[in-house]
């Protein structure tokens, strides 16, 4: 016969300030769950940080504990949270009176590292794969048809390069990306009138058009991909931030 666990009225806010009303509990698999009392709308994002309060942990109705949390998964009925912190004794005795509550936390000072050293890995498992789709995409556009000779010739070339290149590509691109997990604070200090003041003509590399209209081409994607990945790319800030007790304002991601 399992467990019943017990269940406490909660509401959930968010950074917006938006609240969902609910219920919160340990589940037998020891996660802390938010049970909504409607199907949340709009879904918050996996990763965003939220306070989580509980109510009716003793006689009194006004006694109550609030704890901060990033949501782990969520869909319109549930929501799993990763406290950021130790649960306060009396919420962990109220959800879990038998003991049985959430898993100690990891060290703080160890958090980052295994984020990083996890994140590095899917990074360059990602550029690999990325690599090779790209390679049979130009091997694809070399033998097409639908091309001229000279472009195909481009395109071949093109994946001839790539082959050569590839291996050491990646090892730059992690070791860049390892580099920049160095330091998470901003530099603030900004561009001085006498760093301008020393740019000379003679200083600048000049380009021609076509490189000029491919480098705004780059810049294009990456801007439209930043803004699509907006909110969760904010929501990581803030949350290396309070990992690292820094302020959000001051941190700085890959």
């Amino acid at each position: 016969m399992s467990e019943k666990r017990p269940s406490l009225p909660a509401y959930v806010r968010l950074p917006d300030g938006l609240r969902f009303a609910g219920a919160a509990k340990i589940t037998s698999d020891s996660r802390l769950t938010f049970l909504p009392k409607q199907a949340l709308s709009p879904i918050p994002p996996e990763g965003l940080p939220v306070h989580l309060t509980v109510a009716g942990l003793g006689d009194d109705e006004e006694d109550q504990a609030t704890v901060s949390a990033s949501i782990d998964r969520v869909d319109a009925r549930e929501m799993i949270l990763a406290p950021d912190a130790e649960l306060p004794e009396q919420l962990g005795a109220a959800l879990a009176p038998n003991g049985a509550g959430l898993p100690p936390l990891p060290v703080r000072g160890n958090v980052l590292d295994l984020v990083f050293e996890e994140g590095l890995d899917i990074a360059e498992k990602n550029l690999k794969h990325f690599t090779i789709t790209l390679g049979d995409h130009l091997f694809d556009l070399s033998t097409s048809s639908r091309h001229g000779g000279s472009e195909r010739h481009e395109h071949y070339d093109a994946l001839n390069t790539l082959k050569r290149r590839s291996e050491g590509f990646q090892q730059r691109f992690a070791k860049s990306l390892r580099a920049s997990l160095e330091t998470l604070e901003k530099d603030n200090r900004g561009q001085s009138y006498a760093d301008l003041e020393t740019a000379s003509a003679r200083n600048l590399d000049l380009v021609d058009l076509d490189e000029m209209d491919q480098k705004l081409a780059i810049e294009k994607t990456i801007s439209a991909q930043v803004e699509r990945h907006r909110v969760a790319l904010e929501c990581l800030t803030i949350r290396t931030a309070r990992v690292a007790e820094l302020e959000p304002r001051d941190t700085r991601t890959p």
